[in-house]
């Protein structure tokens, strides 16, 4: 008789350090691990990213920019960011994600005056509403822009489990 192939399991933050080649499952956020004996290395997460504005066009404050994203299957969104291709002076810009015109953000995607990039924004972008249906159509909007010189492109991007 074969020996059955058994995964350690629990919540995300209640997962243990597995062991070399062990394999580990999140029962709240549908990840996938297997040990090295010293960290857990994800086995099922995936990125998304989705250019909405052209490198060399200004941002201004909009709905619904550059039309619908469709989700073909159903996912979980662990985390969202973006980045810009040119920073914009004076002010924060901030980016909103909606499924079917309501938001899934209870904190915004920000990317500080100065910067090209959320990953340093003083505050960190907050998914509230995760799961996403099969089908499901995500808009974009930039509800606040540069006060000095607007940025230039914008790319969303999104960390999820299938």
């Amino acid at each position: 008789m074969a020996n059955p192939i058994r995964f350690k399991k629990g919540t995300k933050t209640n997962l243990p350090t597995l062991a070399q080649g062990e394999p580990g499952y999140c029962t709240d956020s549908d990840e996938m691990f297997v040990g090295d004996g010293a960290a857990n290395h994800p086995t099922n997460l995936h990125y998304i990213e989705y250019r909405i504005i052209d490198s060399d066009t200004d941002h201004e404050v909009a709905s619904s920019i550059q039309g619908d994203l469709r989700i073909p299957q159903a996912m979980t969104i662990l985390a969202v960011g973006a980045y810009i291709d040119t920073a914009g002076a004076g002010s924060v810009t901030t980016i909103d994600i909606l499924e079917s015109g309501t938001t899934i953000l209870s904190t915004k995607i920000t990317i500080d005056a100065g910067e090209k990039t959320s990953e340093t924004a003083e505050a960190a972008p907050v998914v509230s509403d995760s799961a996403i249906a099969a089908d499901a159509i995500l808009t974009f909007d930039i509800t606040g822009i540069a006060s000095g010189t607007a940025g230039k492109g914008l790319v969303v991007w999104l960390r999820v489990v299938f």
